[in-house]
C-alpha cells in the first residue's frame, strides 16, 4: 500500500488469485526480471458496495492482481488517512493471459461500469531505468556514480550506488537538501575537531547520506531502516565503496545511546510522531537534520520540534520540499 501526498490517494494492491479477500503484499519481482506480457482490465464508475462483486468476478477468472487509487483526506500530520467514501471508483485488474470474453461480458453487463482492456508490452525495466541515471555531483565535489558506470576522471570523491529496489539514488530533492545541510554543518559550521565521531541515518534507504557523512569525516555511521531490502542494498553499497557502515534493521528506537548527529529523511507526519524519540537520542548540543517535509507543513514541524527541546539553526528549500537543521538545547 502506497500513499501519494500530492494526489491525495492511496494505492492498494491485492495479489491473491485464490480468494476474494485483499492481501496487501510487496512487489517481489526481481529488478532484473523482464515482466511477462500483462493484460490490464480497468473498471471505472463502481461504488463502495460493488467492490466485493468486482473482486469475486476478477478472481473467478484467474486475476493475478489488482491495483486501485483511493481518494483520502489527511486531517493532520499524524498521517492517519481517512478514505473518502461514496466516490465513484476505478480499479485495475491484471491478467497473465488474455482475459476471456466471458469475463469482459460479465463486467460490461453492469451498465454503469466503464470497462477497458489494454495490453502491456514486456520490458526490461531495469535497463530502461539505467539509461536515464547518470553520474552527477551531489554536494561539495562529492559525486554520485552508478555502480555500472566509471567516474569522470576529474572527480576525486565518489559514492558508488546500485539502488536496486531501495529509495535513494541521490536525485530526489529531499536527498539533495539533506546532503547540502550535512555538508554545510560538517564543513562550514563546525571545525574539524568538532566533527561528530558517530552519527545515525534514520530511514537510510540505499545509504547515500550515510556514506556522505563518512566522506565528510564522521568515524562511525549507523544506518537504520525498517525495510529489509534497504538494509541489504545499503550493505552492498557500503561494500562497493569500501566503507564501514553499520546498517541495521529498525528505527531510532534501536539506538542504544544518544548521538551528536542524527539525520532523517522521512515523510513529515512520521517525523512529528518521532519527535519524542529524537529528543531522547540526540545529545544536548548535538544536531538533528530533517527532510521529507512539504513546505506547506514546515511551520507545524518547526513548532513541534521547538517544543521538543530543539532550536532551528538552518533550513533549505528546494521546489516543494524543505529541510531543517536543529540543535538540541543544552539542559
Amino acid at each position: 500500500m502506497s500513499i501519494d501526498s500530492h494526489s491525495k490517494s492511496v494505492n492498494v494492491c491485492a495479489m491473491d488469485s485464490n480468494s476474494s479477500n485483499k492481501n496487501f503484499l510487496r512487489n517481489t519481482i526481481e529488478p532484473t526480471q523482464i515482466a511477462p506480457k500483462t493484460y490490464v482490465v480497468s473498471v471505472a464508475g463502481f461504488h463502495d458496495d460493488e467492490e466485493e462483486l468486482i473482486t469475486t468476478i476478477a478472481f473467478e477468472h484467474q486475476c493475478a492482481g489488482m491495483s486501485e487509487d483511493l481518494p483520502f483526506i489527511q486531517e493532520s500530520l499524524e498521517w492517519e488517512a481517512k478514505l473518502q467514501s461514496n466516490q465513484p471508483r476505478k480499479i485495475q485488474l491484471f491478467y497473465e493471459h488474455e482475459p476471456s470474453a466471458e469475463l469482459l461480458n460479465e463486467l460490461r453487463s453492469r451498465n454503469h461500469w466503464c470497462v477497458e482492456i489494454n495490453e502491456v508490452v514486456p520490458k526490461d525495466w531495469l535497463s530502461e531505468w539505467k539509461k536515464g541515471y547518470n553520474s552527477f555531483e551531489l554536494v561539495g565535489g562529492i559525486w554520485i556514480v552508478p555502480s555500472w558506470l566509471t567516474a569522470p576522471k576529474e572527480v576525486q570523491k565518489v559514492i558508488k550506488i546500485d539502488p536496486g529496489m531501495a529509495f535513494g539514488t541521490g536525485t530526489h530533492e529531499t536527498t539533495q537538501i539533506v546532503a547540502s545541510l550535512i555538508f554545510d554543518l560538517l564543513t562550514k559550521k563546525l571545525n574539524p575537531r568538532e566533527i561528530p565521531s558517530v552519527s545515525a541515518d534514520i530511514g537510510s534507504g540505499t545509504g547515500v547520506l550515510a556514506m556522505l557523512m563518512k566522506h565528510l569525516g564522521v568515524s562511525k555511521v549507523l544506518a537504520l531502516d525498517i525495510d529489509p531490502e534497504c538494509v541489504r542494498v545499503c550493505r552492498e553499497n557500503a561494500e562497493i565503496n569500501n566503507m564501514q557502515i553499520d546498517s541495521q534493521l529498525g528505527s531510532i528506537e534501536q539506538l542504544n545511546e544518544s548521538l551528536p548527529l542524527v539525520v532523517a529523511n522521512i515523510v513529515d507526519g512520521i517525523l512529528i510522531k518521532m519527535a519524542p524519540e529524537f529528543n531522547k537520542k540526540v545529545l544536548p548540543g548535538g544536531f538533528l537534520i530533517l527532510s521529507g517535509i512539504l513546505c506547506e507543513n514546515r511551520e507545524d514541524v518547526k513548532r513541534v520540534f521547538e517544543n521538543s527541546g530543539f532550536q532551528l539553526k538552518n533550513q533549505l528549500i528546494k521546489t516543494e520540499w524543505v529541510g531543517m537543521t536543529f540543535e538540541k538545547i543544552l539542559a
